[in-house]
């Protein structure tokens, strides 16, 4: 069970956690972002940045055009994986810019379902 104590009546406060579906244990994390416009980690030893946008913006070395999530799989060889989701399935494309590398992303119309797209860097 997870459960924080926020205290009576907090203000100006935050906290965050993150669970890594597959993780063998604890993991050290940088923690990217933590506002109501995004939210974004980095994990160095998995080799994973993840991201929401609330709004777009620019959350570490993430930049979003569009509210969305964004998933970045580093490979040990140099190459990567970038990753977008639309949950709310009403975007037909958004840009990220990753790393200095600028990337358009078309979101494919699915029946019922989030748009995704992948694109290797």
């Amino acid at each position: 069970m997870l459960w924080l104590d926020h205290g009576v009546d907090p203000v100006n406060a935050s906290y965050a956690y993150v669970l890594i579906p597959g993780s063998r244990g604890p993991q050290r994390l940088s923690v990217l972002a933590n506002t109501s416009r995004q939210q974004a980690i980095h994990v160095p030893s998995l080799g994973l940045t993840a991201a929401a946008f609330w709004q777009p913006g620019t959350a570490g070395p993430l930049t979003a055009s569009a509210p969305c999530a964004v998933l970045v799989r580093e490979k040990g060889d140099g190459t990567a994986t970038v990753t977008v989701a639309d949950p709310r399935m009403d975007l037909d494309r958004v840009t990220v810019t990753w790393n200095h590398h600028v990337l358009v992303f078309d979101l494919p119309e699915r029946d019922g379902a989030s748009r995704t797209a992948t694109i290797p860097v």
